[in-house]
């Protein structure tokens, strides 16, 4: 293999791991944008179009989730409400952070977040001590 052929295979990685971060990003800033709508924190009318579907993809794979979870405890004899989640921080916002949005706009979080272990994206809104 000669360096071109060399170069030319490390760029091709580099910008297949870019592409998959720049997802991943776009997929977390989404689901800040959804808790932050659901919390009250964002209004949904002043978001961008593309952050629009960005955000129903998000909420139609979050729907999807859910919906398996029930169908799992369903299927086990369990009740949805038996056994809640397991709570966890959320560890990828940052408390009282300044969230920008897709579109370039900042939105103030003023929650403390925290997930269940099932989805990292969801704050814990029982308000349970």
């Amino acid at each position: 293999m000669d360096q071109e052929a060399f170069l030319r295979e490390k760029i091709e990685k580099a910008q297949a791991q870019l592409q998959k971060l720049c997802d991943e990003n776009r997929v977390m800033k989404a689901r800040q944008i959804m808790w932050g709508c659901i919390e009250g924190n964002i209004d949904v009318c002043q978001l961008g179009e593309k952050d629009l579907k960005d955000l129903s993809s998000v909420i139609d794979d979050y729907l999807d989730s859910l919906k398996s979870r029930v169908e799992y405890l369903k299927k086990n004899g369990e009740s949805s409400s038996s056994l809640p989640p397991r709570v966890v921080p959320y560890l990828n916002v940052e408390e009282d952070a300044d969230v920008p949005s897709m579109d370039g706009s900042h939105h103030e979080s003023e929650t403390n977040r925290f997930a269940t272990t099932a989805d990292a994206s969801a704050p814990n809104i029982t308000n349970n001590p």
